[in-house]
């Protein structure tokens, strides 16, 4: 991986938990602003502004100071109107500020890959067609054209179902189910994509890092391994000494096959390349390893 500039102004919209993680991996290494509506305590070198990302002038002040500016939103609703001025709006409005500026920013979209509508279990990669069917990807997918559209720097960050020590609610219940009783349903032939969140961290790093030329303008960012829900409660069951019966049919499975050339092409090192590597760790977590 490259070195990042040690003079990189860094600016984070949506201070979540994605952000803070990013700027404690860059403390000494970055220096800048985190931007959300309520206070946050900052890794030194990092300063806190109060700012609405569904409002510009509340933060435009500060773009002039910024090498790049990372866009990490949180809808604050379920439902297509709330996606829209999540997501639509705050990028709308930070573009039709960007191109009044003789330097925007580098902006860096967190996006989701939800914006792949596929089902039918086909593998897919950074330049597949996009073909979302509910109204968060598609929403994300509107987000993501007007960046594309709009002429200025940008990267496209395509995150999959991120896990990690403050996401245990859906791991909890896969471990529940699995002690309950190990065995194979329709359900359990349904391709799956992860990422943990320190992999997040680590892939925002790291696309910082690429000099100018080779940065690319999309990433899809999850694990190295997608794998069907059977083969993750298999999995399991061996860690915790429950017995398995599982069969996999994947000629017939759902859901999709996520593959990060890019990342992978552009030499990235993952902290948890796989499943395992992560669960283990989340397993050790419940006090179940």
């Amino acid at each position: 991986m490259e070195h990042l500039n040690q003079s990189l102004r860094l600016g984070v919209l949506g201070y979540g938990d994605i952000g803070q993680r990013l700027l404690s991996r860059l403390q000494g290494k970055a220096t800048g602003y985190a931007f959300s509506r309520s206070e946050k305590v900052l890794p030194k070198g990092f300063q806190w502004r109060q700012a609405d990302a569904r409002d510009i002038g509340s933060y435009s002040s500060y773009l002039m100071e910024l090498d790049a500016l990372l866009i990490t939103l949180t809808p604050f609703d379920r439902g297509d109107e709330a996606y829209r001025l999540s997501y639509v709006e705050p990028i709308r409005q930070l573009l039709e500020f960007g191109k009044t500026l003789e330097r925007c920013p580098l902006l860096i979209f967190v996006s989701s890959t939800a914006v792949y509508g596929q089902n039918d279990g086909s593998r897919l990669s950074d330049e597949s067609p996009t073909e979302p069917q509910q109204y968060n990807g598609i929403r994300m997918l509107e987000a993501e054209q007007l960046l594309a559209e709009s002429g200025l720097r940008h990267c496209r960050v395509r995150f999959s179902g991120i896990y990690g020590p403050e996401r245990k609610r859906l791991f909890r219940k896969l471990v529940d189910e699995v002690r309950e009783g190990c065995e194979f349903s329709d359900a359990d032939a349904h391709w799956g994509n992860r990422i943990h969140v320190d992999d997040c961290a680590g892939v925002l790093e790291h696309i910082l890092s690429l000099p100018e030329a080779q940065r690319e303008e999309v990433y899809l960012a999850t694990d190295t391994e997608p794998s069907l829900r059977g083969q993750i409660k298999a999995y399991l069951a061996g860690q915790l000494g429950v017995e398995s019966t599982m069969e996999f049919k994947c000629d017939s499975a759902t859901g999709k096959q996520l593959i990060p050339e890019r990342l992978l092409r552009s030499s990235y090192s993952y902290l948890y390349p796989t499943y395992r590597e992560g669960y283990q760790v989340q397993l050790a977590a419940l006090g179940q390893n």
